[in-house]
Order: C-alpha cells, then structure tokens, then sequence
C-alpha cells in the first residue's frame, strides 16, 4: 500500500500536484481533509471538530473516543487504507500536515511526503493575497496578526512600527513562510521535494521522476487532470479556480501588485 502526503506552504502548488497525481488513476484522493488539527491540544477533544471531521469524510466513529495523539494518527491512516480499496494507495493532500510530518513518520514509517516548493516571492504575495480574500474579519485572528507584527517588528530592525501599512496579512504570510522553512530545514529528511517552478516548465519531466520515487507508472493522463480537479477542491476553494484549467503557466501577478517596501520587507524577512 503506498501512502503519500502532500505537503507544503498554502498556494505552493499543492492542489495542481495532486489533481495530476490523481488523474493517473492508480491513487485514491480527496479534497483537503485538515485531518490532524484533531491531533493539536487546543482542538483534539473538541466535540465540534470532531464532529465536522466525521461527518465530512464519514470516517468511523471510533476516533471520537480516541484522547492519545499517536493512536490517533495510527487509526486516521487506517481510515485512508481502507477507503483506498480498488487502489495501490492514497495520496492526502493538506498543505499544513508539514507540520505534523515527524508525528505521523514515528507512528508509521512507511508513509512517504511529497514537499512542493514554489519561489518564496510568489508564495508570500499568493498566501497574503488567499487570506485577504477568504477571511473574514475576527477580533481573535486580527489580534493575532497584530502580535505576529509586533513580534517580528522586535526581532527584525529591517521592521518599522510604519509597515503596518503594508497589511497585517503580509507579515502573517512572511511568518508562516519563515516557520515552514524551519521546520523542513529542521526535518530534511523526510520529504521528497519538487520544484512548482519545474513542475509548470517540463510537467511531463518532473512528473516522471515524482512517478518514479513514489513507485507509480507515469500517464499521460496526469496532463489533463482538469476532469478530476474538481472533485478535489472544495466549492468555497475559489481561489483554487485555475487547477480547474489544464493550461500550465507561471505567473508573479499577486507579487508586481505588492508595494516596493512590500517586496523589501519579504526579501529582508525571508533571506535577510
């Protein structure tokens, strides 16, 4: 049974990878199951959580009871292996469950991690520009951009009390961006990597060698995964529009549209 996350910062290219990965017919998939934010402390006996989680994915009823993070993990897997049924393995996809990569290798080891990685520019500006969009407003989120600011504006001298201007999303963007690279820097060992960059240039190329270390056959089905997309990506995903469309193009659109000390601050923030 082969068992594949997809991880990686949010608007890396995650989704794209995955519908390609998918339309080769031999994987089971699903839209993003967010899964192990059952597994954080703050949410792990959280009833409404659960609740959604399991009726969503109709998942059995047993995990209710789960209150031990790794017994939880083991029998999430478990889920997946047996809706897998018909398949040589599943892939699940949530960009975030790179954070929980070192969790699930200790509880299962023979599960592999695909890590996407797009031009940390990009990344930022699509990341910031995703949450502008899709939030809305919450004194508990705002409050939380607002120390994330002031925490990277007393870490970093390149930061002025002024570039609260520039939106607090950008510096929730920059730290999110800053945290993945730690972890994946901390845990390099465990991923497989592919370039979105690569993947968009010579698909056909970097879907090869992904095939290859995942121990699929390649298809040239896995270039028109628009039919599939849409069964992965959720109606409210608007901003996921574009992996609905076969057409491959980079594009640096949401980064042009940043302000010059917008682009500065990413720049210092991120490569110093």
């Amino acid at each position: 049974m082969i068992k594949l996350f997809l991880v990686g910062v949010p608007r890396s290219g995650t989704t794209l990878l995955q519908s390609m990965i998918y339309s080769s017919g031999q994987v089971y998939s699903m839209p993003e199951t967010h899964a192990f934010r059952l597994g954080n402390n703050k949410n792990f006996s959280s009833a409404y959580y659960r609740f959604r989680f399991l009726n969503r994915f109709g998942f059995s009823r047993a995990i209710k009871g789960l209150i031990y993070k790794k017994e939880f993990i083991y029998k999430i897997i478990e889920e997946f292996d047996s809706k897998s049924e018909g398949y040589i393995g599943w892939l699940e996809k949530t960009p975030d469950h790179l954070f929980n990569a070192k969790e699930i290798y200790e509880v299962d080891n023979s599960v592999k991690f695909i890590l996407i990685e797009r031009d940390y520019k990009d990344n930022i500006a699509s990341l910031k520009d995703m949450w502008e969009s899709k939030e809305k407003f919450r004194i508990k989120t705002a409050i939380k951009n607002t120390f994330i600011f002031l925490r990277l504006y007393l870490e970093c001298e390149s930061v002025h009390l002024f570039d609260i201007r520039e939106g607090l999303w950008l510096f929730r963007a920059i730290d999110h961006y800053r945290k993945a690279v730690n972890y994946i820097n901390n845990n390099d060992y465990l991923f497989f990597k592919v370039s979105y960059e690569d993947l968009v240039n010579d698909a056909e190329k970097t879907l090869k060698n992904v095939c290859d270390e995942i121990n699929i056959d390649y298809s040239n089905d896995m270039l028109n995964f628009e039919k599939n997309s849409c069964s992965l990506i959720n109606e409210r995903e608007v901003w996921k529009s574009r992996n609905r469309s076969n057409e491959l193009k980079l594009t640096n659109n949401k980064y042009n549209s940043l302000s010059m000390r917008s682009k500065y601050l990413i720049t210092k923030l991120v490569k110093g």
